[in-house]
Formats: structure tokens, sequence, C-alpha cells
């Protein structure tokens, strides 16, 4: 039995929400901007936790709360995956033994 990635997680619950009627799987293009968001989200909360409150007073963002934001991010980069038809996996072991390759490393992963 294959172990489940982060990938194979994400893909599950948004397939079951897909057919839920309750999600619907953006484009690259949207993945994209859905990325970009997400990520401003996870800034604007580690923000306020360093106290530049602007015009949203309130709760000061838990390290929990930046992660889920982050987490967000995750998941709609998993789906543009999917959408390449393309294995995360795959990509961080190519990309890990490039970054490896330009610093001179030798581990094998």
């Amino acid at each position: 039995m294959k172990k489940q990635t982060i990938q194979d997680l994400v893909r599950d619950h948004y397939t079951r929400w897909i057919a839920a009627g309750q999600h619907v799987l953006p484009n690259i293009e949207h993945c994209l901007m859905f990325i970009n968001t997400e990520i401003a989200e996870a800034q604007d909360k580690y923000l306020r936790q360093q106290n530049y409150i602007r015009n949203n007073p309130g709760d000061v963002p838990t390290n929990l709360d930046i992660a889920i934001e982050l987490f967000d991010v995750v998941m709609m980069c998993c789906m543009a995956l999917d959408l390449l038809d393309t294995d995360l996996w795959t990509v961080a072991l190519l990309k890990l033994a490039e970054m490896d390759e330009k610093r001179n490393d030798t581990n094998d992963y």
C-alpha cells in the first residue's frame, strides 16, 4: 500500500468536496491567484501578530493561525500541481537535487 502524501490527502478532500457540490477546482491561473491571496492573508496575520494593527483591531493571531494560512497556500499548490499532472514529491526531489548540485552537496535522498 502506497503511503499517502500531502498531495494525496488534499486531492482526497477536494475530490469529495467536488462530488458533494461544495467545491470547484480552479484552473491554473486561478490557483496562482488564490496562492497569492493566501500568502497575503498569512502575511497580514503575521503583521498583526507583530502589533501592526491597521484597520483590524481584535485578537492577535497565533502561530497556528499563521500556519493555517500557510497550509491554504500548500493546498492551492497541490491543486495546481494536480492540474499540471505533476507529483509534488517528484518535483521536490528534482528541485532539491538541483539546489544541492549548485552547492556541491552530495547527499543522496
